[in-house]
């Protein structure tokens, strides 16, 4: 489906596992739901549950890889209805760009890294997410990262992730400004991987409580 672009602040819900985490998301008001396709993550979803939750899903369905090859990357295209894809790794603008589908590319916030430099190299990106660098981790740390390193530029979508939760949310919208917001770890229970109803819901009222939807 076409992607909608909010007139306040863009919500992910990443993650994603279970068709009741679906329906929370929906139910909600989010604007996207994410299912990883990273084996090393505690939230891997094999291409088969991916088709069933995409196909389930009302939202925009992002699928998320980690320096996966091209023809693992099709195959969840092939298998589900992906809308957006989204890429963690070391992946050149030309790879994310062959597959013939809107793409984010995730930047971690390392120490040097030139973001209007990153902005010009990945120009063709739908948006681009900064998330926290930790190293030996592509994501999913559950840190936040220094704020005061936002852009200055709007030239670029960028989308705030790293360590979000439903008690932060807001203050970062407020401060920053950004396109979009991304969660994963942080509306979470006490099982890594597994949703928490009651904190999507908490997350998703936060965002919109300041941004106007």
């Amino acid at each position: 489906m076409p992607i909608s672009i909010p007139e306040d602040t863009w919500c992910k819900i990443c993650g994603v596992t279970r068709i009741e985490d679906v329906r929370t998301c929906e139910e909600a008001g989010a604007d996207a739901i994410g299912f990883n396709c990273y084996a090393g993550s505690a939230r891997f979803v094999d291409s088969k549950t991916i088709a069933t939750l995409s196909r389930a899903n009302t939202l925009t369905s992002v699928a998320l890889f980690v320096d996966a090859s091209a023809t693992q990357v099709k195959k969840i295209i092939d298998a589900a209805d992906i809308d957006l894809l989204q890429f963690h790794g070391n992946e050149e603008p030309a790879f994310c760009e062959q597959f013939d589908l809107p793409y984010m590319k995730v930047l971690r916030m390392r120490a040097g890294i030139d973001l209007n430099a990153e902005a010009k190299r990945y120009s063709s990106a739908w948006a681009l997410m900064l998330d926290t660098f930790v190293d030996g981790q592509p994501g999913g740390t559950g840190s936040t990262f220094d704020w005061q390193r936002w852009p200055k530029n709007r030239d670029a979508r960028w989308v705030l992730a790293g360590g979000l939760t439903p008690q932060n949310v807001a203050a970062g919208i407020k401060q920053l400004a950004p396109f979009g917001v991304d969660v994963s770890g942080g509306v979470e229970g006490d099982t890594r991987g597994r949703k928490d109803r009651e904190k999507i819901l908490d997350f998703i009222q936060e965002v919109r409580s300041v941004s106007g939807k």
